[in-house]
């Protein structure tokens, strides 16, 4: 149906708006209801869209832009773990050192010494 098509581009335009805004407030903003609610969409529009286009919530997009970034800052930039959980907007490092190896498995000091 041609209602369908500018619907999906209408919603693809939202997935791609919501990743740009995600690359660039990560580190201060965490919760997918803040980013729908900037968007001018409701959360359940912005959950069902993102499973749609990416086959994942947005939450699970914004922790996966979380952990690429601290893995390429742990990597390449060799940032320490303490001064990266701060850049990445966590109150303390031992909560940062808990999101990171929840979501990889191994702690960031791992990490880097595997890589």
């Amino acid at each position: 149906m041609p209602g369908d098509a500018s619907t999906n581009d209408v919603d693809r335009k939202h997935v791609n708006r919501f990743m740009a805004l995600i690359e660039q407030d990560y580190s201060t903003a965490k919760d997918a209801s803040v980013y729908a609610e900037f968007m001018g969409i409701t959360y359940k529009t912005l959950n069902r869209i993102c499973r749609q286009i990416v086959g994942m919530s947005p939450k699970q997009i914004i922790d996966a832009q979380t952990i690429l970034e601290a893995k390429r800052r742990l990597v390449i930039e060799k940032t320490k773990v303490t001064e990266l959980a701060y850049q990445l907007g966590f109150e303390d490092s031992s909560n940062f050192v808990k999101y990171f190896k929840k979501h990889t498995t191994v702690t960031p000091h791992q990490f880097r010494k595997n890589h």
